[in-house]
């Protein structure tokens, strides 16, 4: 067996591996007598079919499951040997297993082949950009929204007999025109209004005091500003509430009242559970940091994808422009196109992934991203904690003891645990080389410099 290497480009060599009969006849012709002793043919006794029947019919099968493996385990050991990293795979050059009806086992056979290389990534360079990195300062406003949103999940929800300022009604709304006459062919349908997002206090008014099976006559475009809101109410598209008249009588089937709880340590204690909160203060507190974590959250996540489009943009690791392309139209083994049409977007895509593994990889030599035991654990537990938490469901230590066991036989979540380490590991390694500086954003302005979120949306889509 031999192998000849040319450089034919940059970071791009051509590979022949030659196998002699030598190398594969005494495999071939072992392998021809196992099919033979198992086979059973009509005609024959078991182990006894004729060599050529056998050759005919599964010969090439032999044939080339030994030269496969002959000839990857040649180049895998040269790539091993030479301390290569690849980009991609092998890309065949010709239709290298096209051996035809030649059966002697006497002639040397030629494979031919292409790779790339994968760039050496130097870290160490001048790293003059400061990196921003934007947080939110937590106000009281900001908490006291969450403690309404906790008032709200934790309510109760009674049946009045008249409707009042923050109730939800249902009912069916009829089109009608400025006589509160209903419109032929005009829109009906059954809704839920809640008066507390009317934005119109008049419109308001003529709902208070209304009680079940009582007549409403409102113009629904003044009550509710948002064109998506209101489409969705009635049950038509956006598109036709622009041009509708807004006239509706609205016959009130149903009435809801949400009835919020005190803030006291009864809610905390609802909350977080019999007295793992005692007092307003620390009620306040503990909301304020569940809301600056996951501000947080969002901090890194921008943060890592601001840093990798930076460490990108500054080492530019140098790729083989013609392999990449070629590496999704090549034929395979069998002479067939791979048939895959890639536009210069995806192109664009494929080679920023490419060159982010290789900057990836010298960060992991330099920083060793292992990942502890004990990191994993922490890691784990925290994820259940939010899984938990996200379904409303107790997260206490006995909670979470009960839940791990499960939890953890996911391949997802053992995947989700490992990839959320990595990218921290990642952060923290970018963020030792690059400058960053943090910048505070109001938090109505703070998402959108969370361009990421733009970017996993188009990735979502695409896929």
């Amino acid at each position: 067996m031999e192998i000849l290497t040319e450089e034919i480009g940059k970071q791009m060599k051509s590979i022949k591996v030659i196998i002699t009969p030598e190398d594969y006849k005494a495999t071939v012709e072992k392998g021809m007598k196992e099919r033979q002793r198992n086979m059973v043919v009509d005609g024959f006794r078991k182990g006894h079919a004729p060599m050529g029947l056998i050759r005919k019919n599964y010969g090439k099968y032999v044939l080339y499951d030994v030269l496969d493996k002959l000839v990857k385990d040649s180049m895998e050991n040269y790539v091993k040997e030479e301390k290569l990293t690849l980009i991609g795979n092998f890309i065949p050059t010709k239709e290298n297993y096209d051996l035809g009806d030649d059966w002697s086992l006497d002639k040397s056979l030629e494979f031919d082949y292409e790779i790339a290389i994968a760039p050496e990534v130097s870290l160490d360079v001048s790293y003059d950009e400061v990196v921003p990195v934007y947080t939110v300062d937590i106000t009281e406003a900001m908490v006291d929204d969450e403690v309404k949103k906790l008032q709200r999940r934790y309510s109760n929800y009674a049946k009045p007999d008249e409707v009042g300022e923050m109730d939800y009604t249902f009912g069916e709304l009829i089109q009608v025109d400025g006589k509160g006459k209903e419109i032929e062919g005009g829109i009906k349908s059954r809704g839920l209004l809640s008066l507390e997002v009317f934005s119109d206090d008049k419109e308001k008014a003529k709902f208070i005091g209304k009680k079940k099976d009582e007549e409403v006559v409102f113009d629904i475009k003044k009550a509710i500003k948002n064109e998506t809101d209101i489409a969705h109410t009635l049950n038509i598209k956006k598109e036709e509430v622009a041009d509708m008249s807004g006239k509706f009588k609205y016959v009130i089937n149903e009435i809801t009242r949400i009835e919020l709880p005190e803030v006291d340590q009864a809610l905390f204690d609802r909350v977080y559970g019999e007295g793992k909160l005692e007092g307003m203060e620390a009620f306040r507190e503990n909301i304020k940091q569940n809301i600056q974590y996951t501000y947080e959250q969002y901090t890194r996540s921008q943060m890592a994808h601001d840093l990798k489009e930076y460490m990108i943009q500054k080492l530019n690791p140098s790729l083989p422009d013609e392999f990449i392309r070629k590496y999704f139209t090549y034929k395979d083994e069998k002479g067939e196109e791979a048939e895959m049409q890639i536009s210069e977007e995806d192109y664009e895509k494929l080679t920023k992934s490419f060159k982010w593994e290789y900057i990836e990889r010298a960060l992991d030599a330099r920083y060793n991203f292992d990942i502890k035991d004990e990191e994993f654990m922490q890691m784990g537990v925290y994820l259940l904690s939010q899984t938990l938490d996200n379904q409303n469901m107790p997260s206490d230590d006995r909670s979470l003891s009960e839940h791990w066991p499960n939890f953890i036989k996911e391949k997802k979540n053992v995947e989700q645990i490992q990839s959320r380490l990595m990218e921290m590991k990642t952060v923290d390694a970018m963020g030792q080389l690059v400058k960053t500086e943090q910048q505070s954003v109001p938090a109505d302005l703070f998402f959108s410099k969370m361009t990421y979120l733009e970017t996993m949306r188009k990735n979502k889509h695409n896929h």
